[in-house]
């Protein structure tokens, strides 16, 4: 499940409060949830007292043999409703019509979820070719649905969703890249405002959670919005809007990094005898900070191994790269982090890290080994000014902000290669 998980981006969060009856007796109660992205179907758990300790330990996992029956299944009852669906519609111009079409367009995003997953579990399976997408987004731009400004275009959304409530709302990202835009904050905002209380900000109250993705088109920007079930990943509803350029106009919507992933995620590690990955106590993804805000940067191994991390910057035209501290050791073990067999599969808290200057677009890059990597190090420059530890080879690749370790308690960490993009500001 490492390697599916990493691709599902699948999320647990527990929380344990303990407490003391009146009769003195020592009692605790624990919540826990998990959440992903994209549906899972079939996942079987598991929870044992281990031995004396008086502690649980629990498990799931999804076995792809008998995972891939349901999801063929519910796949080819979707290719089944899109087929006859998009046969029923009339060559008209309706209101109903365009319910209709946006039952489907639902419809579609659910069918590429499931695909996506099935995927993951069996490589080599084939889907007949289909264009039922785009025969979709044909005809809802057959609508002229065209917005002059964000507030229009964000209120038409909400509209769409008027019966939902508690959705965490994440900005939307361009096309083929992870970096969080001016326009990308902005319209998360506007959406934001116009579902009014019927939106949250605190990412534990989620019940839904709006995800969003754009275009360029020739009118204009293409705006994709997916609503679904935090618990589940199940897509309730999808609806999309078309922005004029005036709506964006002044604002920045092109990704500055996309030369940068590419190059970065060329050469990616990805082996199954070592996984590595990266998270913060703020998510994964659709990651944004500002000024002085810290994160937690938690890692994780599915075996023993050593790692160091490596950040990538870029402003603007503006690049360079650097390692970062992860301990007050002497030498280039500062950069080296072990996981050992106790913490293994297990996120490791690496430290709090404060929000620094320079400000974009920045990723962070973890290579791991089996083998310690106190001589597989880049070589660096400590530069005074900015306080880092700058690669002396750039190698083309520089995108990531200013991150400075704090000088506090520093747990453990993990091996392999991984990487986790954000985008910083001075404010928003």
């Amino acid at each position: 499940m490492a390697g599916l998980s990493k691709q599902l981006f699948v999320s647990v969060e527990s929380q344990t409060q303990g407490f003391q009856s009146t009769s003195g007796e020592h009692l605790f109660e624990q919540h826990t949830r998990s959440h992903s992205q994209l549906p899972l179907l079939g996942v079987e758990q598991e929870c044992r007292l281990e031995g004396s300790s008086q502690r649980y330990h629990c498990q799931g996992w999804l076995d792809p043999l008998q995972a891939e029956a349901p999801y063929r299944s519910q796949i080819k009852q979707l290719e089944h409703d899109l087929s006859e669906g998009l046969r029923s519609l009339a060559n008209e111009l309706s209101d109903a019509q365009l319910l209709h079409l946006q039952q489907l367009l639902t419809t579609q995003q659910r069918l590429n979820r499931l695909r996506t997953v099935l995927l993951a579990l069996n490589p080599n399976v084939k889907f007949s070719p289909s264009d039922t997408g785009a025969e979709i987004a044909a005809r809802l731009a057959a609508y002229g649905d065209r917005h002059p400004s964000l507030a229009r275009a964000a209120m038409a959304l909400a509209q769409a969703m008027d019966k939902a409530n508690n959705i965490l709302v994440t900005p939307p990202l361009p096309s083929m890249s992870q970096q969080i835009t001016p326009f990308s904050r902005r319209f998360q905002h506007q959406l934001t405002t116009a579902l009014g209380d019927r939106a949250t900000g605190d990412p534990a109250q989620a019940r839904l959670k709006l995800s969003g993705a754009y275009q360029e088109v020739g009118e204009g920007l293409d705006l994709l919005y997916t609503l679904t079930e935090v618990a589940t990943g199940k897509v309730i509803l999808a609806t999309s809007v078309l922005l004029l350029p005036s709506a964006y106009r002044g604002l920045e919507h092109k990704p500055s990094s996309l030369d940068l992933d590419q190059l970065l995620f060329a050469g990616y590690l990805d082996t199954p005898e070592l996984k590595a990955d990266l998270q913060t106590n703020k998510g994964s993804r659709a990651l944004s900070f500002v000024d002085g805000e810290t994160v937690q940067v938690m890692a994780k191994l599915n075996r023993s191994g050593y790692f160091y991390l490596v950040g990538h910057s870029q402003n603007g035209n503006d690049r360079y790269s650097y390692l970062l501290e992860l301990s007050d050791e002497p030498g280039p073990y500062r950069f080296m982090y072990y996981i050992g067999p106790g913490s293994v599969n297990k996120w490791v808290l690496l430290g709090e890290f404060a929000v620094d200057a320079p400000y974009g677009y920045e990723m962070l890059q973890m290579i791991a080994s089996n083998h310690s990597l106190e001589h597989a190090l880049p070589n660096t420059r400590y530069d005074g000014k900015s306080g880092y530890h700058r690669l002396l080879q750039e190698g083309g690749i520089g995108a990531t902000r200013g991150l400075k370790r704090r000088q506090a308690e520093q747990p453990q960490v993990l091996t392999a290669e991984a990487v986790l993009s954000f985008t910083s500001a001075a404010n928003f």
